[in-house]
């Protein structure tokens, strides 16, 4: 309730705050009130929106619409900052800084005006797309200048800030500008942006990286305002004391939903991806916090739902649902964000996972913040599931992965709905889709003893076992996918029971052959011999056996009810014999299809009608095989 009292005080004591300039602020290169050079503006005929185009050869334009733009940002902020009517400023691709041609490190890009300001505007104007339209804030001002804090937001109750990229801030200065009233902003905090006394702070769909402060905050310094971050990368930010990427104190409440963390360090205090002081509370949903120098420290509350941490630092008695500890996101490249094209915010950048990451299909539908696309404009919940951190995945967890080649691998991850991947390693081990949308935990086994040959019975099958457990023990209906290497399936065909082959990469025509047996019960030591019940066969849908020639990989689907267990592929057949004669004359039976002297389990051996068989050897029936006669 001290929380809720607190950010209540910090409304009230900002609502009423009008649009204001940044007091202690440098001139901003030739304007001041007239927006740098330009016209004389009436705020009562200014309307609602700014335009700002970098393109445009003068600063000269009213901004009031795109052909009357203005050049420089900094321009429309210092209009808009005295027109309290002023509710949008867009801006047009480009790069923006926040001086003309100034070295003064205090020039900034203030906001004092409760406002959107939104990047990602094509050149001249139409549909916001900061994909195909890149829109930066850089704080270089020239060679090894840059501006203290790239961005500035004090005393409003609500702001919104979309579509940029922030970089090259450098807060390293010593002692503070005024930004208010006798309030005041330390120069080696918050290189990015810094914010202080506000409301709703929302950032989204950007990405701040590659800044530097002394002291407090390598990309943001929040002080008594709630930032509310949605699909925003943090990387490669630094603080000198705590807060590498964010540093939060004085009863702030942040929200941080399908944000990626990674990369950002601090250097004598605490807090690698947050620092969140005591008396503020931080809620993290489907975010990825990895390869900070840790994730967080301080005295505030954290709620932590559904997103991929690098540790278990303290959540200081905050809520702790469904993450994932200590599991490599299997990141593309982290040390390449935009990708080899150079572009951001497409499927080549570094901060995109691999097909078979934890980060898949394992966040919270709907959480806080929600929205309907991830930081690159691709749709959220593509499959079923929301992605963890701020890319979502646009393909299903299909197979095209290497195989698994160690001699054991196991895992343990969450299944929700749609499919989930068990992967070690970004290797998939097997694919689990539900019939219905759960939220249980399965532990997943494969077993691989490379140079044995692989019998149940005398049954032999392919060099793999799988063993699915529900945690705690139980049900599970929906389809289960197993994977085989091309080599699993040719070994198998080249072992004398497997009469009927299993397909390969030079033979798929053998689909029907397959077969799966299942083991419905726990195992301790994952040995098929050791099973107390009678196995299952499971007949897959033809089309459901897949090859993959990219991955020289084989999926097995199946779908799965009840109970599961321990998973085997294998081949069955039916020996007939088709003439009178003796059982051990080759001649009598089918295609000269005669059994060995042990009829492995599951397979049958049929006398036809009318025929009469003379048995002049020993026949072993193996347990569940069968002898019948018409």
């Amino acid at each position: 309730m001290k929380y809720i009292l607190m950010s209540l005080f910090i409304c009230l004591t900002i609502c009423n705050l009008k649009a204001t300039r940044c007091q202690g602020c440098p001139d901003d290169n030739g304007g001041g009130g007239s927006g740098s050079g330009g016209p004389a503006y009436d705020c009562d005929t200014m309307g609602a929106v700014i335009y700002v185009d970098i393109s445009r050869t003068t600063n000269t334009g009213n901004g009031k619409t795109w052909a009357t733009a203005k050049k420089y940002l900094h321009s429309a902020l210092d209009i808009a900052n005295n027109c309290t009517g002023i509710s949008a400023i867009r801006v047009a691709r480009g790069t923006y800084k926040p001086a003309i041609t100034g070295t003064n490190r205090d020039l900034t890009f203030y906001i004092g005006n409760n406002i959107t300001i939104e990047g990602g505007y094509p050149t001249g104007g139409g549909a916001t797309n900061h994909v195909l339209n890149p829109t930066i804030l850089d704080g270089e001002l020239g060679t090894n200048i840059n501006s203290y804090h790239i961005m500035i937001i004090y005393g409003q109750t609500n702001v919104t800030v979309k579509g940029f990229r922030f970089r090259g801030g450098f807060a390293d200065g010593v002692g503070n500008i005024e930004i208010g009233d006798g309030i005041f902003a330390d120069r080696n905090d918050g290189a990015a942006i810094y914010m202080r006394n506000n409301g709703s702070v929302k950032i989204q769909d950007c990405a701040i990286y590659n800044n530097v402060s002394n002291d407090k905050g390598g990309s943001i310094y929040d002080y008594a305002s709630n930032p509310q971050c949605r699909n925003v990368v943090f990387s490669d930010n630094v603080a000198g004391v705590d807060g590498g990427a964010i540093y939060m104190q004085a009863g702030s409440v942040g929200t941080f939903t399908n944000c990626t963390f990674v990369d950002n360090l601090y250097f004598s205090g605490g807090g690698g991806a947050i620092y969140n002081t005591v008396s503020t509370i931080i809620n993290v949903f489907n975010s990825i916090i990895w390869d900070n120098t840790n994730s967080w420290n301080g005295g505030g509350i954290r709620n932590v739902e559904h997103t991929l941490l690098q540790d278990n630092n303290s959540l200081n008695g905050g809520d702790n649902l469904n993450n994932i500890y200590d599991h490599d996101p299997e990141f593309l490249n982290k040390n390449d964000l935009n990708g080899i094209d150079n572009v951001w915010f497409n499927e080549d950048d570094g901060l995109n996972v691999c097909d078979g990451s934890f980060s898949v299909n394992r966040g919270k539908n709907y959480s806080e913040l929600y929205t309907l696309k991830d930081i690159a404009k691709n749709d959220r919940i593509f499959n079923s599931q929301v992605d963890i951190g701020a890319y979502e995945k646009q393909n299903l967890p299909n197979v095209n992965l290497n195989a698994v080649y160690s001699l054991e691998d196991s895992v343990t991850a969450r299944v929700y709905s749609g499919k989930t991947t068990f992967a070690n390693g970004c290797h998939i081990i097997a694919v689990f889709e539900p019939d219905t949308i759960i939220n249980h935990k399965f532990t997943a086994i494969v077993k691989e003893v490379i140079g044995f040959i692989y019998t149940y019975n005398n049954v032999y099958y392919a060099s793999k076992s799988y063993y699915f457990e529900k945690n705690p023990w139980g049900d599970f209906n929906g389809k289960i996918t197993l994977l085989y290497k091309d080599l699993d399936f040719i070994s198998f065909n080249s072992l004398p029971y497997s009469v009927l082959n299993l397909p390969s990469s030079a033979n798929q025509n053998s689909k029907n052959n397959v077969r799966v047996l299942k083991f419905p019960q726990p195992f301790s030591t994952y040995q098929p011999n050791l099973a107390n019940e009678e196995p299952i066969i499971i007949d897959p849908v033809d089309s459901d056996i897949i090859y993959d020639p990219v991955a020289d990989l084989w999926s097995v689907t199946f779908q799965n009810s009840g109970e599961l267990g321990m998973f085997l592929v294998t081949t069955f057949n039916e020996y007939v014999f088709e003439e009178t004669g003796d059982f051990s004359d080759d001649t009598k039976w089918l295609n000269n299809n005669k059994p060995l002297g042990n009829l492995p389990s599951f397979n049958k051996i049929k006398i036809t009608q009318g025929v009469e068989c003379f048995f002049d050897e020993p026949l072993i029936l193996k347990p569940y095989s069968t002898l019948t006669a018409e």
